[in-house]
């Protein structure tokens, strides 16, 4: 039979691990484009690390990020990439809306926006 000792020292490291493995803060927002659209299916990253996200069909995203400082990536074809650095602090709930700039390039005298109009085998 466990003792009451025993039975409170598991409680307490109990509540110390989840007090420590929840040591994340919560950012979201959406993504929209220079013009105010909807962007869907844009990766969120954190830099260095193999989590991320991606923008629901409503542009919003959600996504974990650890205390201290931190970069968001958010990518998508076609799109130039965005980094915004953040320093979290606490655990708080983040709003952080941002705007993606269409990749505009010269090709051949003509703008591409990185949209395939035809596919052609020369």
């Amino acid at each position: 039979m466990i003792s009451l000792r025993t039975l409170s020292f598991l409680s307490c490291f109990q509540i110390l691990w989840a007090v420590c493995v929840a040591q994340t803060s919560n950012v979201s927002g959406k993504v929209v484009d220079e013009h105010g659209s909807v962007v869907r299916g844009v990766n969120v990253l954190i830099k260095g690390s193999p989590n991320g996200t991606v923008s629901d069909w409503d542009g919003q995203y959600n996504i974990q990020v650890p205390p201290g400082k931190s970069t968001l990536s958010f990518v998508l074809i076609g799109y130039k990439m965005l980094e915004k650095d953040l320093s979290i602090e606490g655990i708080v709930n983040y709003r952080l809306d941002v705007v993606l700039i269409k990749n505009k390039r010269k090709n051949r005298g003509k703008e591409s926006s990185g949209e395939l109009t035809q596919l052609t085998n020369p």
